[in-house]
């Protein structure tokens, strides 16, 4: 992927890359470098290898036969520590910044009882596996806040697939916070490991997306004879190249399980998942 990233302008075309690097840059002085700073999670975050983690984002592409130079993994300079309200971790499209809220980030951890090292890991994971996919903006120059068209799999304007698309990024982010773990196993200890593991599961917001994802893996393989873990990749890479699903061959199998289930599961909201889950199975 050439362009990772784009910018609309409202003629229709499309702002140069050298002025999307001047925006991100001034964006980054801005809200990283002059933005408010916490103390816990900065330290927290120097003891997170990016390097190790880029390099599993790369094996992530690899995987899915896309090249991984033009792709858009952050580094540590460009995390702020804020994010939108009521948000605890969050992927600023039009800006190009993760931001976390620490405050929400600890308060979960001793909630639930994870350790905020692996939570905060656990997250950053997430957010890069929105950061990495195709993103496309639309609005005005001088104004903070563009509209984001495109991101990933969802079509935010419009709503579309926004719960598919978290199911995507939620599951091939946990495959690459296992990897990381794997590959830097003095990060934790094996017992918080565990006990992460154990309780994540139950607590994650995305848990019942990923059921319905992993459902619809393993019928789409039944039906075209292709191995789960092809079809698991090929929205992988759908995600990462921010496919239409209204132009690819998907649209056939979604229109096969009933007329309306792909209308169905490209709106889909929290409360439609077991309904969705449950079609699935019937019409096995």
């Amino acid at each position: 992927m050439e362009t990772p990233r784009e910018f609309i302008k409202p003629s229709g075309k499309k702002e140069s890359k050298k002025w999307v690097r001047e925006h991100e840059e001034s964006a980054r002085k801005k809200f990283v470098e002059g933005g408010e700073k916490n103390a816990e999670l900065e330290k927290l975050l120097q003891t997170i290898d990016f390097k190790l983690l880029k390099s599993l984002f790369e094996e992530v592409v690899k995987r899915t036969t896309l090249d991984f130079s033009g792709f858009n993994f952050l580094g540590l300079d460009r995390i702020a520590h804020k994010t939108e309200e009521g948000s605890d971790a969050e992927y600023f499209i039009g800006l190009n910044l993760i931001g976390f809220d620490f405050k929400r980030v600890k308060s979960a951890a001793e909630k639930i009882g994870f350790d905020v090292k692996l939570l905060l890991l656990r997250l950053l994971c997430h957010e890069e596996a929105h950061a990495v996919a195709k993103s496309i903006c639309y609005g005005l120059r001088g104004i903070p806040a563009f509209q984001s068209l495109k991101s990933g799999l969802q079509e935010v304007s419009q709503s579309n697939w926004a719960l598919l698309d978290e199911a995507v990024t939620e599951k091939l982010s946990g495959e690459v916070f296992i990897d990381y773990l794997r590959g830097n196993p003095d990060f934790a200890t094996k017992d918080a490991v565990q006990k992460f593991h154990e309780k994540y599961a139950y607590a994650a917001i995305y848990s019942d997306a990923v059921k319905l994802l992993d459902t619809l893996t393993q019928r789409i393989s039944r039906d075209s004879g292709m191995p789960e873990e092809e079809v698991w990749r090929g929205f992988v890479r759908s995600k990462l190249e921010g496919e239409d699903l209204w132009k690819t061959e998907t649209k056939e199998f979604f229109d096969s399980v009933s007329p309306e289930f792909f209308k169905k599961l490209m709106k889909a909201r929290f409360a439609d998942l077991e309904i969705l889950i449950e079609q699935l199975r019937q019409t096995q």
